[in-house]
């Protein structure tokens, strides 16, 4: 694989893990070694779970699961952990000791750092907590603004404008050489997100990352009265989903911001994370935008191996289809991406292959009239088809195509 430049420093790939912690109690050479795997495995780098400005918690660090899945078909596309936000962060001393052990894998330490939620309106706050990572010699800050950072009124840091960018303008005019990355909250929509961008971007941030978790509600238990799901609890309240449902998140706010980056002519570091799970993302990621990505819940759901799978899967990409870097894969989906005026549509029909269709009839208790039933034969209207492809999607057997036809 070509090597990558992140904010200056050479790297054998532009994937490693997104900020996160063990889920159970654990000591600080079992954390350390988390990052090893991880390493071993293909990662380019590491980046500490969220580091607090708050003080030691006299003991070992008590993380803890409550743990929920959302499924389709009976396969988890995203979870909610109720754990408290005290126990997935790193307090102070240990997230200052865990740099120093972390800078010992002779790779870049990302420190994620995020002020409690009763402080976090404080500037000065954010300030003497970055001094500390840079004290403890972390290569680069990444200022997380949302995930898990929620107050029980829904705010995040992230949403205050004003607090956002006077954060990135401090830090950037006292921290001099220091890159800062600012991980934005998904909990925005487009129009906020481009001021957001335009902000962080002329306070002379280094990077943004994208997408964290949203807030969002676990479901009931429909058959037990609608209790919380989890186990453990009496009851439950709003929390962070993570996992495969937040791709198309990523996909978003990824595509917006290398828009504004465009139309700023500025070029920044541009991480992507969440919801990815096949190699292919990444792929998909960086021709909407994204300069790097960012592994997380398919850790979780596929185990260390999967940044391995990733780094050869863009590796063998990269050769087949003839990219000499990433630079030339960043952004090409972007010539394609236009305004609706400027969207000519080509005609697209359905057709049957009556090798495989059963005549279920399927395809015809829909919104989509193009298809019915005549007798015991299904058939295709083809004045009627507009070429939406649902009748694809919904066929049992695979014996629906759908074609651009002159």
């Amino acid at each position: 694989m070509p090597p990558y430049n992140f904010l200056g420093f050479k790297l054998k790939s532009p994937i490693w893990v997104a900020s996160q912690c063990p889920m159970n109690p654990h000591t600080q050479e079992q954390h350390v070694e988390l990052f090893r795997n991880y390493l071993k495995n293909g990662a380019a780098l590491v980046k500490t779970q969220m580091i607090s400005n708050l003080r030691h918690r006299n003991g070992t660090p008590r993380n803890r699961a409550r743990v929920t899945f959302f499924e389709n078909e009976g396969k988890p596309i995203g979870f909610c952990n109720l754990a408290p936000i005290y126990e997935s962060m790193a307090y102070l001393d240990e997230g200052l000791t865990l740099i120093q052990k972390l800078k010992a894998l002779k790779v870049p330490v990302v420190a994620n750092i995020a002020v409690h939620h009763r402080y976090f309106r404080d500037t000065h706050i954010w300030m003497s907590l970055a001094e500390r990572v840079v004290e403890a010699e972390a290569d680069v800050i990444e200022v997380n603004l949302s995930c898990p950072n929620l107050k029980a009124n829904m705010q995040v840091p992230g949403q205050d404008y004003g607090l956002t960018v006077g954060i990135v303008k401090e830090l950037k005019r006292k921290l001099n050489g220091i890159p800062i990355i600012v991980k934005f909250t998904p909990d925005m929509n487009l129009a906020r997100l481009e001021k957001f961008t335009r902000g962080v971007i002329n306070a002379g941030v280094d990077g943004i990352t994208v997408v964290n978790s949203p807030a969002a509600i676990a479901p009931p238990d429909i058959y037990n009265r609608g209790k919380p799901k989890f186990l453990g609890v009496n009851k439950y309240t709003y929390t962070a989903v993570h996992g495969p449902i937040n791709i198309y998140l990523a996909y978003r706010f990824v595509t917006r911001i290398y828009q504004i980056m465009r139309e700023m002519k500025k070029e920044i570091e541009l991480t992507a994370t969440g919801g990815i799970n096949r190699p292919e993302q990444i792929v998909e990621l960086m021709m909407l935008g994204a300069s790097s990505v960012e592994l997380s819940s398919a850790i979780l759901l596929q185990g260390y191996q999967f940044i391995r799978k990733c780094n050869r899967f863009l590796d063998d990409f990269m050769t087949k289809q003839g990219y000499k870097s990433y630079r030339a894969v960043r952004g090409l989906s972007h010539r394609y991406i236009a305004d609706w005026e400027q969207v000519k549509f080509k005609k697209v029909k359905a057709r049957i292959d009556y090798s495989k269709c059963t005549d279920c009839g399927a395809c015809t208790r829909s919104l989509c009239l193009a298809w019915k039933k005549v007798g015991n034969k299904v058939l295709v209207d083809e004045e009627k088809c507009s070429g939406c492809g649902f009748c694809k999607l919904v066929c049992p057997v695979g014996a629906r195509i759908v074609e651009e036809v002159d």
